[in-house]
């Protein structure tokens, strides 16, 4: 499935636990000898009684994600459509959060989150500011987001950038956005630590809403692979977008 173009290997783990390791995500991964994806995710049974799944990400790394808000849309459509659940309201348990989904009108799938907080660290801001000049942003929305705000979204080349700040990110797992501000509206591209430069990121996305919006506030936020409304309602941030089917199969592992 994708979801503006950041895609997804969803496996069903609710009948049976499945435990995926390492090398196998990063076979299937593979775009050109696997399958090829942004993150892999897991759907299980919830870990709390109140939800009514939780969801696991892998980035093509092999690595764990914490969140991935696109990946929460595809994983509720991917349960509606199998009949997992009634197509209504659901609590999507992750790692470290819960999310509430539900469908919205033009097939569009809305999820509900506690609004992102702005992420403090002096000694790695202090070190981010020797490669970076521009106003820059930590949030967590999740997952962590270094949002970078620039005049023109070419300033920036995110691949060479991300290279240079490396070993300050890494162990933060920390993502890299650049975004700018165009009639408007959000104009953005993201770096996925774990993964690589990708058509959209929800997380992302979230955290420049959350940077940008106030309470009550509406945003449009387009990236290479489409684009996501936003709502700033009080203690939460809901999120608008689609969801698409790329194909079903079965991996013989």
């Amino acid at each position: 499935m994708n979801g503006n173009g950041n895609d997804f290997v969803i496996i069903n783990s609710i009948e049976s636990a499945i435990n995926l390791k390492k090398d196998f995500i990063q076979k299937i991964a593979c775009r050109k000898k696997g399958i090829g994806f942004d993150q892999l995710i897991l759907i299980s049974a919830p870990k709390t009684y109140q939800n009514d799944f939780f969801v696991k990400f892998y980035n093509a790394d092999g690595g764990e994600a914490l969140m991935c808000l696109n990946g929460v849309r595809c994983a509720s459509d991917y349960i509606w459509m199998k009949n997992l659940a009634p197509r209504k309201e659901m609590m999507i348990e992750t790692t470290n959060q819960v999310s509430a989904v539900k469908p919205a009108e033009k097939n569009l799938i809305e999820v509900s989150i506690n609004l992102p907080n702005y992420y403090e660290d002096l000694t790695l801001e202090d070190s981010l500011k020797s490669f970076i000049k521009q106003p820059f942003f930590m949030v967590d929305s999740g997952n962590l987001h270094l949002c970078i705000k620039v005049k023109d979204i070419n300033e920036l080349n995110l691949n060479d950038l991300y290279e240079e700040i490396r070993a300050l990110v890494r162990p933060y797992q920390m993502n890299i956005s650049i975004y700018t501000i165009k009639n408007k509206e959000v104009v953005m591209s993201t770096f996925e630590n774990g993964v690589g430069k990708t058509l959209s990121c929800g997380s992302a996305a979230a955290s420049i809403a959350f940077l940008e919006t106030k309470n009550k506030e509406s945003l449009k936020v387009n990236s290479e692979g489409g684009f996501l409304n936003f709502f700033n309602a009080n203690d939460k941030l809901i999120m608008r977008g689609p969801t698409k089917l790329d194909f079903d199969g079965v991996i013989n592992e």
